[in-house]
């Protein structure tokens, strides 16, 4: 297992980006927190990620069209794929496209907790 824990965040709602931020700091992940697919495709084309944490509703996009574009990207450098949505209709597709987990909200942070804990045993970048 490396030592790279890093993620990125791409939700556009403060409430949750603030949860996510702070709950995977506690587990001593390096955060990227973004609000927009732009700045998520930016850091995508820069840096590795061990996780990626994607909101479906991201005002008036879809996070499945990123997921779609950069599905090859995270497959070949082993970036884990978490899809949160306040619908269960996307489950789905997101896990033909290869998503790890799918979470529908609202999300507990005991729940995300877990989640974290699991991630850091998977193998990754």
């Amino acid at each position: 297992m490396t030592d790279l824990q890093r993620v990125l965040v791409l939700e556009d709602n403060p409430d949750h980006l603030r949860l996510y931020r702070k709950t995977f700091a506690r587990h001593n992940w390096e955060v990227l927190a973004v609000s927009t697919r732009d700045e998520a495709e930016r850091w995508v084309q820069t840096l590795d990620f061990r996780v990626v944490v994607c909101d479906m509703h991201l005002g008036d996009e879809l996070g499945i069209h990123f997921i779609r574009e950069y599905r090859d990207h995270f497959a070949a450098s082993g970036t884990h794929i978490v899809v949160v949505s306040a619908h269960e209709h996307y489950r789905a597709e997101c896990e033909a496209l290869g998503v790890y987990q799918y979470l529908v909200k609202p999300i507990s942070p005991r729940n995300l907790n877990v989640l974290i804990e699991r991630l850091l045993y998977l193998p990754g970048v």
